[in-house]
């Protein structure tokens, strides 16, 4: 039974393996456990430890329901200032506006700065894009969507 509760199998030196004793290569294991963690925490859309929202504004209640209830398309793209992949998103929507002007409404909701659509809708990864028409979602897309991939999907639902 007092097998059970070994590290390691009978006869394995794990000293032997590392070249040294075991307890002086702790420090160095724990540093790589802590370096790998830490690019873990550190890749993809995370936000900071303290967004500032001061540079945007929360969408109102008005704005809100004039894209949501209009008979044109709307797409409403959740996302946020801190995340590259929201602002890449926010370069292809300008774009987009200029030339869809009059037949669909953009509405860039940032989720820090409109906390109540963003549960309302229930947004979780970002950038988040959601297609609307009178006052019903038609589909949605999460992820960041080039120009054409933008134009393509709203498009398919004309």
């Amino acid at each position: 039974m007092s097998h059970l509760h070994r590290p390691f199998p009978r006869g394995f030196d794990p000293s032997a393996r590392l070249g040294g004793s075991w307890p002086s290569r702790t420090p160095v294991v724990t540093a790589c456990l802590g370096l790998a963690v830490g690019l873990m925490v550190f890749v993809g859309c995370n936000p900071p430890a303290s967004p500032s929202v001061s540079e945007v504004e929360a969408i109102t209640p008005a704005v809100f329901k004039q894209t949501w209830n209009d008979e044109k398309i709307g797409v409403l793209k959740f996302g946020a200032t801190w995340c590259p992949p929201c602002v890449r998103t926010d370069k292809e929507i300008d774009a987009l506006e200029g030339e869809l002007a009059g037949d669909v409404n953009f509405l860039k909701i940032d989720v820090d700065a409109n906390p109540q659509l963003t549960a309302e809708f229930e947004i979780g990864p970002i950038p988040h894009l959601i297609l609307v028409r009178n006052g019903e979602v038609i589909d949605d897309q999460i992820g960041g969507m080039s120009k054409e991939q933008i134009r393509s999907w709203i498009d398919s639902h004309l």
